[in-house]
């Protein structure tokens, strides 16, 4: 169970830092 919760907690940041990036890139490239 804690590893399961430890994946998902990996997978979120994850994402959220790749959303993060992408939107930082669009705001920089306009």
């Amino acid at each position: 169970m804690n590893t399961l919760i430890v994946a998902g907690s990996v997978v979120l940041i994850a994402i959220i830092g790749t959303i993060i990036l992408k939107y930082r890139d669009h705001k920089l490239a306009e």
